[in-house]
């Protein structure tokens, strides 16, 4: 089939062909959409990556874009790059469940995304954020400059040992939380208290 006409603007502005996405699923694990998703072709994958539709990652050709092995991208998702900036993306993350997005833009610009994190709900990360390994960003969340500590992800069963959480809705800048914690905002997030995720979880089991 030929895709020429589709595939003109998608090189114009720096995108995998349609034919290139089809490869690239074959490569990494799953891309189930090539028509709907529009990725750089600066932007690296690991295997065990699945893209689902509507996926968009913009990439300049002197920004680093990776993402490592085994990440789940859900609709919805967009990803921007600029120029001499960094989003750096570990393993096992849960990205853009109900829309997210995630931007470094301007020269030493960077988000680093550890392994196995949560990131949806309209959430848009911004420079500067670094999330810990199993830490999470739920609902529409403005973040910049947030580091959130390393700990067990969601699914651990001690929420005093999960990496550090924000949810709910509104900014949060420069803000920082230790494992365990949690920020559950709507409006400033300086505003809010931070808590134990265990006030949320009451009749969880104590880690040894």
């Amino acid at each position: 089939m030929d895709h020429s006409d589709l595939d003109a603007p998608r090189i114009a502005y720096g995108f995998l062909t349609i034919g290139e996405c089809v490869e690239l699923g074959r490569r990494i694990g799953a891309l189930f959409d090539p028509y709907s998703t529009l990725l750089s072709r600066h932007a690296r994958f690991g295997p065990g990556t699945v893209i689902y539709p509507t996926v968009s990652v913009e990439c300049a050709p002197d920004a680093r874009c990776e993402f490592g092995p085994d990440n789940i991208l859900y609709p919805g998702l967009r990803v921007t790059v600029g120029s001499g900036a960094a989003v750096v993306v570990g393993s096992g993350n849960r990205l853009g469940e109900g829309g997210a997005r995630i931007t470094a833009d301007g020269a030493g610009a960077n988000v680093h995304i550890a392994d196995r994190t949560r990131v949806s709900d309209g959430a848009i990360l911004g420079d500067g954020c670094v999330l810990g390994v199993g830490s999470q960003i739920l609902g529409a969340i403005s973040a910049r400059a947030v580091r959130l500590a390393a700990g067990g992800d969601f699914t651990c069963p001690d929420p005093d040992l999960r990496g550090a959480v924000l949810k709910g809705r509104g900014t949060a800048h420069g803000l920082s939380l230790a494992v365990g914690e949690v920020v559950n905002g709507n409006g400033p997030f300086a505003d809010s208290p931070v808590e134990r995720q265990r006030v949320y979880h009451p009749d969880a089991p104590h880690g040894s």
